[in-house]
């Protein structure tokens, strides 16, 4: 694949300049404009009642395909049930639809939407950690993300 992006612009050096330059994308240009956006999202903005924000972490995969994301940490004391309850009804409200994602059915019960925001497929991850969890100091995370094509990462999903 990287080979792929150097041989055009390889060939237009060789053309214009008669030399050849190693030219390499960056996965992750797009990363300020993705975040900002998944801040602004109704399903990060409406917090299930007695929820509350530990922290907010931001990132990009730059080792893979791009993606961009704002990951949300939160403490709560209630059953998991209500907060996805909370989210399905947020996201129902407000045009997001769920996605069967295989790798979420497992015994914590987390959920995933995906929606087009201004030209752009954003997913939102609800992740539920176990209690007591070494992974981080929050009972559930909210996640939204996003490809740099703004493509649909589900879209193959059968």
């Amino acid at each position: 694949m990287r080979m792929m992006k150097f041989l055009p612009v390889c060939l237009a050096s060789v053309l214009a300049l008669g030399g050849c330059a190693l030219v390499e994308s960056d996965p992750c240009g797009d990363r300020d404009e993705i975040t900002a956006a998944a801040a602004s999202l109704d399903l990060l903005a409406g917090v299930p009642s007695g929820a509350s924000e530990l922290r907010r972490l931001s990132g990009c995969d730059d080792d893979g395909d791009g993606w961009s994301y704002l990951e949300v940490h939160f403490g709560y004391s209630g059953p998991s049930a209500a907060v996805r309850d909370h989210y399905r009804a947020l996201a129902g409200s407000n045009g997001w639809r769920e996605v069967d994602d295989p790798s979420l059915k497992g015994p914590l019960g987390d959920v995933e939407f995906k929606k087009r925001v201004d030209g752009r497929w954003m997913v939102v991850t609800v992740r539920f950690m176990p209690a007591g969890g070494a992974a981080v100091d929050a009972n559930f995370t909210v996640a939204a993300g996003a490809l740099p094509d703004g493509s649909d990462p589900y879209a193959n999903l059968g």
